[in-house]
């Protein structure tokens, strides 16, 4: 079931006014408007809160602000998934031009690490990401291939927890 919340803001609370069953309703902070909306449908119809689905309203003032950051925080990500993409390409480049592994993560902005694992050609897919603390990482060895005389140790590989079993 699909209602609507329509909020305003009153003296200490959000007054959240639901037209499905024409009664109000109030939150203390926005956090619960969602909760306070269901459960009132809840109690003035008897549906069961899994199933009740709420469309918030906010004051237009209040929404346009937030559309604003919401559409700035969109533009910043794909800023950023361009910015690493153009250091994935980069770094191979800068190795063909004969740059130290050293040098060219002074010139990408990250350590020497980083610089080495851009240049694994295994690693530089997009399907693939470092290890973060929402990601499920697991090891693979690399087969004979050497660097510089140095025998590759393992290589780590991180899948998002939403496609782990259990995760």
């Amino acid at each position: 079931m699909k209602v609507t919340a329509r909020v305003v803001r009153d003296d200490e609370c959000w007054l959240t006014y639901v037209p499905e069953v024409d009664r109000y309703t109030h939150a203390h902070h926005t956090g619960v408007v969602q909760t306070m909306a269901q459960d009132l449908v809840q109690v003035m119809l008897g549906e069961r809160l899994e199933r009740i689905e709420v469309a918030i309203e906010w004051p237009e003032e209040l929404a346009a602000p937030v559309r604003e950051f919401e559409r700035l925080q969109v533009e910043a990500e794909r800023a950023r998934n361009r910015a690493a993409q153009a250091q994935r390409d980069q770094a191979p480049s800068l190795q063909e031009q004969g740059v130290p592994l050293r040098d060219s993560g002074a010139l990408l902005h990250v350590s020497l690490q980083r610089v080495h694992q851009l240049l694994q050609p295994s690693l530089r897919s997009e399907d693939t990401r470092w290890w973060s603390g929402s990601k499920m990482c697991s090891s693979a060895r690399s087969g004979s291939g050497t660097s510089r005389g140095r025998t590759e140790g393992p290589r780590v590989a991180c899948t998002s927890s939403s496609s782990v079993p259990g995760g």
